[in-house]
């Protein structure tokens, strides 16, 4: 068995390689590897690694693992991870938000223009 499969931050290296050099099953592989050792404190980087490699499948699997436990959440933001998130990929914020509370989306009117809060 390859120790490589064992260590996430080595199995993420793996998947960048794999992704790099369009390596189609070895990143099916680790990308279903890595979904399967989600914790609260790998999971922001695991988050941007997906989002930034464009693995909707890991991408997805992190936010439904963070996000559909509010304890778990609560560890989530706890994390250095999570505060580097916030610094490096702020717009993953927007989707945990939509994730937790889903958006209710409402076409803007031609005749009903937006108030004015300015009381």
């Amino acid at each position: 068995k390859w120790e490589v499969l064992e260590d996430g931050e080595a199995l993420c290296h793996l998947v960048a390689a794999a992704h790099m050099y369009e390596v189609a099953e070895l990143l099916r592989r680790c990308e279903a590897r890595l979904a399967a050792r989600i914790s609260e404190e790998c999971a922001a980087e695991r988050l941007m690694m997906a989002d930034r490699l464009g693995l909707t499948r890991l991408r997805s699997e992190v936010l439904d693992y963070v996000c559909n436990h509010p304890k778990r959440l609560a560890k989530f933001q706890g994390t250095a991870g999570f505060r580097r998130l916030c610094r490096v990929q702020p717009q993953l914020l927007v989707d945990i938000v939509a994730k937790v509370v889903p958006p209710i989306v409402t076409e803007p009117s031609a005749e009903a223009p937006c108030p004015d809060h300015t009381d």
